[in-house]
């Protein structure tokens, strides 16, 4: 099973933060079909995996997983460029600097 549909992730954060995790944020997992795909192509026949049967599936999942990434990252730079400009600013404040 993958790493992202595992309930003992999702049970622990549960359990830690009961009130900041609603199961229902848990419900929309990233790229869920495609991840349930791949699983089924791997179990319908033992060696599906082995001569190329599921590659178009992985394939999906690859790129599926891949904008999840990239929209990550993007959410990330910003929030990083952000925070950059608010501890420069609270610098300058600190030392009088001008810009």
């Amino acid at each position: 099973m993958h790493p992202q549909l595992t309930d003992k992730r999702i049970s622990k954060l549960l359990s830690l933060y009961p009130s900041k995790y609603a199961l229902t944020d848990f419900l929309c997992i990233v790229c869920k079909d495609f991840i349930e795909a791949l699983e089924r192509c791997h179990s319908e026949w033992w060696g599906a995996r082995f001569i190329g049967t599921c590659n178009q599936t992985k394939h999906e999942l690859n790129m599926c997983l891949r904008r999840e990434r990239l929209e990550r990252q993007t959410q990330n730079q910003i929030v990083a460029k952000e925070r950059k400009e608010r501890r420069e600013a609270a610098w300058k404040d600190l030392t009088g600097e001008e810009a």
